[in-house]
């Protein structure tokens, strides 16, 4: 279970490190905890899935909360779209 965590960590982190590299990030947190935020907030969505309802877990709303909170903390630039 350990080593299924780090690998996982290990893909978030190359993923966040490949946003910022590309400029599309500027985080404001460290790499290793949004990558550890993210199993965590993962692994507790598919166990609820498992055992609540859909309409009680309220998933859309639950999953929209993520994205609005992981954009935050990635710091997410917008595109420069005048270059095209």
């Amino acid at each position: 279970m350990e080593n299924r965590y780090e690998q996982a960590a290990g893909i978030f982190s190359s993923l966040i490190h490949k946003g910022i590299e590309n400029g599309e990030f500027d985080p404001v947190v460290s790499i290793d905890d949004m990558s550890r935020f993210m199993i965590s907030f993962l692994d507790g969505i598919a166990i609820s899935a498992i055992t609540l309802t859909h309409g009680f877990m309220q998933t859309g709303k639950q999953i929209d909360l993520f994205e609005n909170s992981m954009k935050s903390m990635l710091n997410v630039k917008e595109p420069d779209l005048s270059q095209r």
